[in-house]
């Protein structure tokens, strides 16, 4: 990546579109309605959206179903490679979860660029 990515890359754009089709895919309707993304630093406060993310800087605290899962923000990387760590980190999630506990949902093999095949069906 040639310019750094800021804050505000990660709550619309790119980022924020993929995190939500991989949500689409693995979380049921009732689930996604849950959903919360924030984009916090290391103490668990908002930040600033044009506040450069640095490697180990900054998290995204992502809230569901009053369940919450914690992905650190590396840079520089793609949007390929953010958005396979979050899958990777939601489908792990889900597993240990109350709503989900042991269901391995989606697994990667069947995402495909096109996002995937039709969202979650409990």
């Amino acid at each position: 990546m040639d310019t750094p990515r800021t804050i505000d890359d990660y709550r619309s754009g790119a980022v924020h579109e993929s995190w939500m089709r991989i949500c689409r895919f693995l979380l049921s309707d009732d689930e996604f309605r849950t959903l919360r993304i924030e984009i916090v630093d290391d103490h668990g406060k908002a930040v600033a959206g044009s506040t450069v993310v640095g490697e180990n800087d900054f998290g995204a605290r992502v809230t569901i179903a009053d369940e919450q899962l914690n992905v650190s923000l590396f840079e520089p990387r793609s949007v390929d490679e953010i958005a396979s760590q979050f899958y990777n980190d939601l489908q792990d999630f889900i597993s240990e979860s109350a709503f989900g506990w042991s269901e391995l949902r989606g697994p990667m093999w069947a995402w495909d660029e096109q996002g995937g095949p039709a969202p979650y069906e409990a």
